[in-house]
C-alpha cells in the first residue's frame, strides 16, 4: 500500500423520459445540459461551469493487468443513482479570490512557485479551506450550504442544495466519461499530454529527478485551466495541472457499500485524486489514489466544485434545480 507522501510533490433512479435519454446518449445530452448552464458572459466568472452529469454505472478502480497498479486499487462495480453537476474545470486562483477575498500562494511546497495567475487553479488549499470555499459559493448563490463547519469538525448535509467537493466515486465516475482506458481519454502514454498537465519533456529539461513522460504538453508547472483538450463528457483537467481534494476519508474499498458510496466514516487522512504537473506514468492514472492530512497545504494539491441534484428543498425537476444560481 502506498504512504502518505506517495503522492509526492517534490515535490433511483429518477422517472422520466429525460433521465432515460440522458442514461443512453450521455455525450449529446452533457453538451445540452452544460449550453442550458452557460454563464452570462458580461459578468464575472465567481465559479467554473457546471456539468450536469447522468446517473449511471462504471467499474471504479483499476483491473489486475494494468501497469503500475496499487493494491488499494481493487476493481468494482459502482453504481451512481443520480444526475449530479460538477465543474468544467478546477477552480482557478482568480475564482478563489473573488469568493474569499484570498489571494493564491503558488510556492507553499518545497520552495517552488509553480505559477500564480487568474486562470490557473488554484493550489496550496487545504481540504478544509476548499469546503469552506464550497460554502462560500452557497451563500453568495443563495443556496443552503452544504458543510457544517465547528473546526476540524465538518459534517455533509446531504438534503442542502449549494456546492460541495465531489466524493471519490463520483470524480473518477467524472474523469472516466463512459470510457475505461488507463489515463483520461486515452490508453497511450504518447497521448497523454494532449489531455493533461503532467511531468513531460518539458518538465525533465528542468527536472530531471522526476518520472516523466515521453511527450510534451509545453509547460513545467501550472496551466491555465482550460489548455489541454477535453474528456469524453466536456470536462477538463482530471489528468493533471492540480491534484484535487474529494470528501472522502481515506480507506480501502468497501465493495458491499458500492450504491453512491461517499467513503469511510471516519479517518486520519482525506483522499485525494487526479494527475499534476508533476506526475508521470505512474501516478497520473485514472485509479491511482492518494491521501494527505485535511488541514495541509500543498503546491500542486487544489480542488473542483460538485452539486447534488436532488434534495428535499428542491421540490420540482432535480435537472432545472441543479442548474440554478
Amino acid at each position: 500500500m502506498k504512504s502518505v507522501f506517495e503522492f509526492k510533490p517534490k515535490w433511483l433512479r429518477h422517472t422520466g423520459t429525460l433521465l432515460l435519454l440522458i442514461a443512453v446518449v450521455a455525450p449529446l445530452t452533457v453538451l445540452v445540459l452544460r449550453a442550458a448552464n452557460s454563464e452570462d458572459q458580461s459578468k464575472p466568472t465567481l465559479r467554473p461551469a457546471m456539468v450536469v452529469l447522468p446517473a449511471g454505472e462504471f467499474n471504479m478502480g483499476s483491473a489486475e493487468s494494468e501497469a503500475n497498479r496499487d493494491t488499494d486499487e481493487l476493481q468494482h462495480r459502482v453504481s451512481i443513482t443520480r444526475p449530479f453537476a460538477i465543474s468544467q474545470t478546477e477552480v482557478t486562483q482568480g475564482q478563489y479570490q473573488l469568493a474569499t477575498g484570498k489571494t493564491a500562494i503558488s510556492d507553499c511546497s518545497d520552495g517552488i512557485d509553480v505559477g500564480t495567475g487568474g486562470n490557473l487553479p488554484v493550489v496550496c488549499v487545504s481540504w478544509f479551506d476548499a469546503v469552506e470555499y464550497a460554502n462560500a459559493m452557497s451563500r453568495i448563490e443563495g443556496l443552503t450550504e452544504v458543510y457544517e463547519i465547528n473546526y476540524s469538525d465538518v459534517n455533509w448535509k446531504k438534503e442542502a442544495n449549494g456546492y460541495r467537493l465531489p466524493t471519490e466515486a463520483e470524480w473518477e465516475y467524472a474523469a472516466r466519461a463512459g470510457t475505461s482506458t488507463t489515463f483520461v481519454g486515452t490508453d497511450s502514454e504518447n497521448a497523454v499530454c494532449e489531455f493533461a498537465n503532467v511531468a513531460d519533456r518539458t518538465a525533465s529539461l528542468k527536472h530531471s529527478d522526476w518520472n516523466s513522460f515521453a511527450c510534451d504538453d509545453s509547460h513545467v508547472y501550472l496551466s491555465p485551466v482550460e489548455n489541454r483538450r477535453f474528456n469524453a463528457w466536456w470536462l477538463y483537467g482530471f489528468g493533471g495541472n492540480a491534484l484535487e481534494w474529494v470528501w472522502d476519508w481515506y480507506g480501502d474499498y468497501d465493495t458491499n457499500d458500492a450504491t453512491d458510496p461517499s467513503g469511510p466514516v471516519d479517518g486520519q487522512f482525506r483522499v485525494i485524486r487526479g494527475g499534476s504537473f508533476n506526475f508521470g506514468p505512474r501516478n497520473a492514472r485514472v485509479a491511482n489514489r492518494g491521501w494527505y492530512v485535511p488541514g495541509a497545504r500543498n503546491g500542486s494539491l487544489g480542488f473542483r466544485l460538485s452539486r447534488s441534484c436532488y434534495s428535499s428543498l428542491l421540490p420540482s425537476s432535480p435537472l432545472q434545480d441543479c442548474l440554478k444560481k
